[in-house]
């Protein structure tokens, strides 16, 4: 994460126009993904935060719409779950993956 942080005016600022994460983030959140997310037809698995900022009705969306999907809450740990637990997060990811070579032909 702080490799991602350069020196500039004496202190530390993200390597990014804050800009056009701002413009990112609305695009994503100006058009409702529900029908993409319910068209996957690959195995899913979902990994929530334990203090989550997740609406909790969009988790159970997300698994009404794909019965098969796992979930899994990583404990102590918050928005960027990945930075507060990075070897639980991975270890989901490799057993998610290795899940998926196993069953694919």
């Amino acid at each position: 994460w702080v490799d991602g942080l350069e020196w500039r005016n004496g202190r530390l600022m993200g390597r990014f126009d804050p800009s056009q994460m701002v413009e990112l983030m609305r695009n994503l959140a100006s058009e409702s993904r529900w029908t993409d997310w319910a068209n996957i037809t690959a195995d899913r698995t979902v990994v929530t935060a334990s203090s989550t900022m997740l609406d909790q009705s969009d988790i159970a969306r997300m698994l009404e719409a794909a019965p098969v999907t796992e979930h899994i809450t990583v404990s102590d740990s918050g928005h960027d779950v990945h930075l507060d637990q990075p070897r639980a997060v991975a270890e989901v990811i490799t057993r998610a993956a290795q899940r998926t070579r196993t069953s694919r032909p």
